[in-house]
Order: structure tokens, then sequence, then C-alpha cells
């Protein structure tokens, strides 16, 4: 067999060792596919700061000090809802938007974690799976028009398709039922 025959059956092994885990757990065998369209994660995008020069400098404080310095993050948890909803992106850009959300989500939840004294786990650890989650961050790409099309033409169907989810929350709404819906699933 050869390497790639063996990392192909263990990572088929794995995906069905997930799939019991999922099932152990009362959920769906497979998560529920990704339905926010890439506009509404941009309009979203929006209101959400590009934490990581955050996150990279806490880091770093962390490492060089081994100890929690407490920082204010109360005005963290406002954005928990949005990275979520974008971590559910589909079609063109939905990928590098999910790894930006999930990733920037799980950093901040760390970060929230460590100053409210609720971390299972020493600052060592803290600053390993922050490096981690940095190094995701940056694979994946905050969603913006620039980023969500493949042609030029297509920035004008994109940029009046982030207008209609501006100007009717009732559409965002939509989406925000939808992941409501799925929750429990993923």
């Amino acid at each position: 067999m050869s390497n790639h025959q063996a990392t192909m059956a263990e990572l088929t092994a794995r995906i069905e060792q997930m799939r019991r885990e999922r099932i152990a757990a009362g959920k769906p065998a497979d998560p529920p596919e990704p339905f926010l369209p890439y506009a509404a994660a941009i309009v979203l995008a929006e209101n959400i700061p590009d934490y990581l020069p955050y996150i990279v400098k806490y880091t770093q404080i962390l490492n060089e000090t081994d100890e929690v310095h407490p920082i204010d993050t109360s005005k963290l948890d406002r954005y928990f809802d949005g990275l979520k909803l974008i971590g559910q992106t589909a079609g063109t850009g939905g990928r590098e938007a999910k790894l930006w959300a999930i990733f920037t989500g799980r950093a901040l939840a760390l970060i929230i974690r460590l100053n409210n004294d609720t971390y299972d786990g020493t600052v060592e650890k803290a600053v390993r799976q922050l490096h981690q989650f940095i190094r995701l961050i940056k694979m994946g790409k905050k969603p913006s028009i620039e980023h969500g099309v493949n042609h030029s033409t297509e920035i004008d169907d994109l940029k009046a398709e982030c207008e209609r989810y501006r100007s009717d929350e009732s559409l965002m709404d939509k989406w925000r039922e939808r992941y409501a819906e799925i929750e429990g699933d993923l």
C-alpha cells in the first residue's frame, strides 16, 4: 500500500469515527450543509472588527509572561452570533469565510475563558491553541466583495445582493432562524 493510500485509508477511518461519535451524541451522522449566501456573510462581517492583530498581540503577551493579564472582554460577546452564522457560508469564498469566522470565534472564546478564569489548562496550552487558531484564521479570509468573486463582471451582482441584505433585515432574520434550527446538529 502506498503512502497516499494509507493516508486516504486513515482519513476514511477518521471520518467514519467522527460519524459514529456524532450519532452517539444524538446528532445526524453528517453535519448540515452550509447555507449562508456569501453576500449575507459580507454584510455580517462588516460589523465585526478584524481581531487578528489583537489575538496575535495577546498571544505574544501570554507567551512572554506565562500568565494571564486581565483585559476587558465585555465587548467581544456581541460578535459571536455573526461569527457563528458566517461559519455556515456556502459557495464561492465560503471555505475561507468559514475558516476566518470559526477560528476567530474560537480564539476570542478562549481569551474570554482565560480572563474569566474558566479555562481548564495551562497558559502554555492556551498559547499553543491560540497559535493554531491564528494559523487557521490566516488561512481564511474575512468575507468581502474582493474575495467573493471570480470575475470582475460578478462584482456588480455581489454588490447588489449585499445592498439587498443591508436594506432588508428580514432577509438576515431568515438566515438567523435557519441557524437556530440546525445549531444542535452542528
